[in-house]
């Protein structure tokens, strides 16, 4: 199903069902995105060690487990200081290297692209030294990227005792609207708990999801979250599809910046808790929109993103799990879709190439 502005998963666009439990598929009803999916986010959970050693991923969104009793194997650094030292330089070289290549890419794009990624320390998954960044801090249109944060607030409200992820919201007649999910097909009277909702608004890019989350945290509380996350760019002014409020000028704004910090912190696990990070992290891996950064990952390397579109707008925000992981946040404007997604595919593999060249 394609909405009347943006494709896939941005605030209009295919819906497509993910957690086939969750949502309440009919038996074999589930799209079959939904099922791969779910078979991936399952698999990767089980599979942990076949993935730890085949790909040195250093504790993937989906096979992390801080549990107690249940730890999956990482890739260890190396502690000897000639060791780290080598490390250093081969990443200062990959980042100074990349850094040009990333602009000579989105050169002939004007100013019209923004670009910011860090490396990630592959066991802590904290932020390395050294960035790439290309108009980072430019102020775009969130499209729905502006998910990332709510879904950030919604974890602290939870951390704080204020909320709870079996909570339930029955969806009333007014709560219904376009664009991308899956809600709004299953009409008023349904109910759903907080955790499906957040699952649905990442995962399917659900605006009846979002608003949802929204009306039960307020606007207010999700602006101050991204106050004290330090997301200078990014602020929620209207809920999803809410056209009279962008007729009025209120429009929701983030930065490549901003969507790649909350994300870092999410594969940190410095947002709320630990636990409620891995929660969070299972969602991005469920993202049902596989183009743009995931085109230009190679195969078998685990990707947790969310994607936002609008008729001007083509965002992309990942945790990339490969050897040497990092995240990766691409926001463009007024390019043709195709463009925009060709562009973040080569942004993507440029990466990918610089950090095993």
């Amino acid at each position: 199903m394609v909405g009347s502005e943006s494709v896939y998963c941005g605030e209009q666009g295919r819906g497509g069902g993910e957690n086939v439990e969750a949502f309440r598929f009919p038996p074999g009803d589930a799209p079959l995105a939904a099922r791969d999916c779910s078979r991936r986010v399952f698999c990767a959970g089980m599979l942990t060690g076949a993935l730890a050693s085949v790909m040195s991923l250093g504790g993937c969104a989906a096979c992390r487990n801080e549990a107690e009793g249940s730890a999956v194997p990482v890739k260890q650094k190396a502690n000897h200081p000639s060791a780290q030292k080598a490390e250093a330089v081969s990443r200062a070289s990959w980042i100074a290297g990349l850094q040009q290549d990333i602009e000579a890419l989105v050169e002939p794009y004007g100013g019209s692209t923004s670009v910011y990624a860090v490396a990630l320390d592959p066991q802590t998954f904290a932020s390395l030294d050294g960035e790439v960044a290309v108009a980072s801090d430019a102020r775009r249109v969130a499209a729905s990227i502006i998910k990332l944060p709510i879904l950030a607030c919604a974890l602290e409200t939870v951390t704080a005792g204020e909320l709870s992820l079996d909570e339930q919201i029955t969806v009333t007649q007014q709560d219904i609207v376009g664009g991308s999910g899956n809600i709004q097909s299953r009409g008023a009277g349904v109910s759903y708990s907080i955790d499906e909702l957040l699952h649905a608004m990442i995962a399917q890019s659900d605006n009846v999801a979002a608003n949802l989350v929204i009306g039960r945290l307020g606007m207010d509380t999700v602006n101050e979250t991204c106050a004290a996350l330090g997301l200078t760019q990014t602020v929620l002014a209207r809920l999803m599809m809410d056209t009279e409020a962008q007729a009025q000028g209120r429009e929701n704004y983030t930065s490549a910046r901003d969507a790649a910090a909350v994300l870092q912190r999410l594969a940190a696990g410095t947002i709320a808790t630990p636990e409620l990070c891995e929660r969070a992290r299972g969602y991005l891996l469920a993202q049902e929109d596989a183009r743009g950064i995931v085109e230009g990952v190679p195969g078998g390397v685990l990707v947790a993103h969310k994607t936002g579109s609008l008729a001007n707008a083509q965002h992309d925000a990942a945790i990339v799990y490969a050897e040497r992981p990092y995240v990766l946040a691409i926001l463009t404007q007024d390019l043709e879709r195709e463009q925009a997604l060709a562009l973040e595919r080569d942004i993507s593999f440029a990466i990918n190439a610089r950090a095993h060249s």
